[in-house]
């Protein structure tokens, strides 16, 4: 039955990548229907937090995020949406609420999750979202001459820098008591290079995150466009097999954000332009090492972040259709979760990410 459904919701989804690209007032009407269900479902009204999920129902899991927990990457996603809407009271919130509840001392990392009520932090810290913060933190800092915002994301910065004095390259998570980073292998889609690059003049040790970060992006070994999810500093291997789309995409948007050249980075946009407009979709992972597509269709997040990067590389006509086929996830009114992108738990990720391609796709529409 599940996979019948998903045929009939392909179907349809096929269907609007041929339709006509949305129009201002359906992008306009989808934002404030994805907004109100975000703001009034799944965010703390004191604090502004973004919870993970809609519901509060899932069974608690050691080392996931559920329910009523809400994540650092929520906060940088937010501060992204605040600053395309040039809203500085809702940056100023998460603002506040990254200093205030993510980070436990001056200087120190972001908790990757909490709990509000009472505050209770996560051990450790997740390298992408203290980046994201960070660069949002200088953009502010530059769009609203705040200072106080760039203090944050330069401390963040040093954070990282004194964790990975050895690599250069941020490993996935840092223990929060003393800085020492966690081990393993680094996904490719926490190095964050726009951010990297911003910080490179006047952070020590930024600029050879940089370096060693390109080096890695630019040295993939896979099959042609394809992004491994991570890479390994112990044995310089790339990992094998299905790779997420939606952790390809971020890493692709962040090539494109710092080297928009790169030769990697063309062959993957390629790749994917080609499969998209023969099938009118994308797969929610390739093989990284035959190409291959998983067979089961792609989520909203990853048509979100799609129509971002096509955006970033100028091909609005099909970054419009993959606008239409991330809507065609929405739920219609007298739903459970009318309004809201995707089905139960409803993910605050999938959410933020639809606002911020609608941001993206809404300003140059005539």
């Amino acid at each position: 039955m599940r996979r019948a459904v998903i045929g009939i919701l392909l179907a349809v989804a096929v269907c609007a990548c041929a339709a006509d690209p949305p129009t201002p007032e359906e992008c306009a009407a989808a934002a404030a229907e994805i907004g109100g269900f975000l703001e009034k479902r799944m965010t703390d009204p004191a604090t502004g937090a973004v919870f993970v999920n809609a519901v509060e129902d899932r069974p608690a899991v050691a080392g996931e995020a559920r329910n009523r927990d809400a994540l650092s990457e929520a906060v940088g996603q937010m501060m992204e949406l605040a600053l395309l809407r040039g809203d500085r009271e809702m940056f100023a919130r998460q603002f506040a609420l990254a200093r205030e509840k993510f980070q436990a001392e001056p200087g120190g990392f972001l908790a990757w999750k909490i709990a509000l009520d009472p505050l209770r932090r996560a051990s450790t810290s997740a390298t992408l979202d203290d980046w994201r913060v960070a660069w949002a933190c200088r953009a502010a800092s530059r769009r609203w001459d705040w200072p106080e915002a760039d203090e944050l994301g330069v401390a963040l910065v040093k954070a990282i820098s004194r964790g990975t004095e050895r690599e250069k390259i941020p490993p996935p998570a840092f223990n929060l008591p003393d800085g020492s980073p966690g081990a393993g292998a680094v996904p490719l889609c926490y190095l964050h290079l726009p951010a990297m690059k911003d910080f490179a003049a006047d952070v020590p040790g930024a600029g050879e995150m940089l370096a060693q970060s390109l080096a890695v992006l630019r040295g993939i070994a896979s099959a042609p466009g394809m992004v491994p999810a991570k890479w390994d500093p112990a044995t310089r291997k790339y990992s094998r097999g299905l790779a997420d789309e939606v952790l390809a995409l971020i890493t692709l948007l962040h090539m494109q954000a710092a080297e928009p050249d790169a030769a990697r980075l063309r062959e993957a946009v390629d790749v994917r332009l080609r499969y998209f407009r023969e099938r009118g979709r994308l797969p929610q992972a390739f093989d990284s090492e035959t190409g291959e597509a998983l067979g089961e269709p792609a989520g909203a997040a990853v048509y979100a972040l799609w129509a971002r990067l096509l955006l970033a590389r100028g091909l609005r006509e099909e970054a419009g259709e993959a606008v239409k086929l991330m809507l065609s996830f929405q739920n219609p009114p007298g739903a459970d979760f009318a309004g809201a992108i995707g089905g139960y738990p409803v993910f605050s990720f999938d959410q933020i990410e639809a606002l911020l391609a609608l941001e993206s796709y809404r300003p140059a529409s005539p």
